[in-house]
């Protein structure tokens, strides 16, 4: 009888988990890079993983605007790889703490200002030029960690300026 109790409890586990497909890798969208646009109304500006296009979304604030790039993505956005982060008109300290708290971005994604087109540049080539101006010392470290330990210290950060082309010099934010 014990037997009979194992295996009817054992299917019901198996058929209740069932075959959702939620946690499989081709679910999801990696973001790679994004420009973060605009503090009353928050665009973004996102390059993924992978072949898919540069998209751009908006919304009232970064959670609405992500959650309007996933309805035109069809996919859940995954942040965990995100390697570069461009800040533009937008409250600076407010947006990288959301980033790193609530979209749990990587510690090691790297923090920039300026105002590239990620629709027309690419994500790669902006944080190659940002990594090569760290490693040539023209700029400061500039990992998300980084960036907001200065701003919650000292009130400001250094960081290096993007344009189209690359890094194009430091501002401070």
């Amino acid at each position: 009888m014990k037997i009979k109790r194992g295996i009817i409890v054992m299917l019901t586990a198996f058929t209740l988990t069932g075959c959702e497909s939620s946690g499989k890798v081709n679910d999801k969208s990696y973001l790679r890079a994004l420009t973060v646009n605009g503090s009353k109304k928050v665009c973004l500006t996102m390059e993924f993983f992978g072949n898919e296009e540069s998209i751009s979304a908006c919304g009232y604030d970064i959670d609405d605007a992500f959650g309007n790039a996933e309805l035109l993505l069809g996919n859940e956005i995954f942040t965990g790889y995100t390697e570069l982060i461009v800040l533009d008109n937008c409250d600076d300290r407010e947006t990288l703490v959301h980033m790193f708290n609530e979209l749990k971005v990587s510690p090691d994604c790297l923090t920039a200002c300026g105002s590239p087109d990620l629709r027309k540049c690419s994500a790669e080539q902006l944080e190659g030029s940002v990594k090569q101006a760290e490693k040539q010392k023209l700029t400061e470290k500039c990992d998300i960690i980084t960036v907001l330990s200065s701003l919650i210290r000292d009130g400001e950060a250094y960081v290096p300026l993007v344009s189209d082309e690359g890094f194009c010099g430091n501002t401070v934010i």
